[in-house]
């Protein structure tokens, strides 16, 4: 829960200057439409959503013990220190 307000925090934070600099100046923009408040929340709304079953499948993995052999790393480049 935490990281999800930090992250709301965060994205609030950096798209305030840009929407203050957008209606200071007479540009070529196009006004936003009157519905947009409804899109931003629909929108972030499915991205939690999909966060959260993400992450109760991961849960359910995990404490099935849902792990296969192929999915580990290999034991042969697990002591290398360089990238190809």
């Amino acid at each position: 829960m935490t990281v999800m307000r930090g992250a709301l925090l965060g994205s609030l934070a950096a798209a305030l200057p840009v929407v203050a600099a957008a209606q200071e100046a007479e540009g070529r923009a196009l006004p936003a439409p009157a519905d947009f408040g409804g899109v931003v929340l629909v929108t972030a709304l499915a991205v939690g959503a999909l966060l959260l079953v993400t992450a109760v499948g991961y849960l359910y993995r995990r404490e099935r013990r849902l792990d296969w052999e192929f999915q580990k790393p290999d034991a042969s480049t697990q002591g290398t220190e360089g990238h190809h």
